[in-house]
């Protein structure tokens, strides 16, 4: 009974916070901008990835996967938007599908990582997946310093010198 609660458990904790982090990623994208709801989501995924690589219990396995979850349901619902946000409208729908796209090879090399850590006969062989889980969301955290923010979301702030910086940075228009 406990491996049949544990079985269920695990996905149904990433997939109930991820739904969570849906939900709470739009007003922290409206109150604090796309890019920090994002590092919001880097962050929560940073912090589940080491718990679920260091967990020594079940539940602390659990808690781990909802972080994830949270952090998971925020980039999937924001990074589009973001994105669109910050194309030009000729490669638009390109680059917004590209994320899914990215999400489709993510679960291909989350697989080929599993099936090469399956060779792997040492205590540790499970946690490998989470570290470089991990590794990926620390690579997500970093970039986001040399993205701009949105320029929509800059539009809607009383900020003028950002906004003119947003833009610039985007190629969105042409200001002197």
């Amino acid at each position: 009974m406990r491996i049949l609660l544990s079985t269920l458990l695990t996905p149904l904790s990433f997939l109930g916070g991820a739904f969570i982090g849906a939900v709470i990623q739009a007003p922290i994208s409206a109150a604090f901008g796309r890019r920090m709801a994002t590092a919001t989501a880097a962050v929560l995924l940073v912090v589940a990835g080491a718990l679920m690589a260091g967990s020594v219990h079940i539940a602390m396995f659990i808690v781990a996967r909802i972080i994830s979850g949270v952090g998971g349901g925020m980039l999937t619902s924001n990074c589009p938007v973001y994105m669109s946000e910050v194309s030009p409208p000729s490669t638009r729908g390109l680059l917004t599908s590209v994320h899914g796209v990215g999400i489709t090879f993510a679960y291909i090399f989350s697989s080929l990582l599993a099936l090469a850590f399956n060779f792997v006969h040492r205590p540790y062989q499970w946690r490998l997946s989470f570290i470089i889980f991990t590794v990926f969301a620390l690579i997500l955290l970093i970039s986001l310093r040399f993205i701009p923010e949105s320029p929509r979301w800059l539009t809607v702030r009383p900020l003028f010198s950002r906004q003119r910086y947003g833009l610039r940075q985007t190629g969105k228009g042409k200001i002197r």
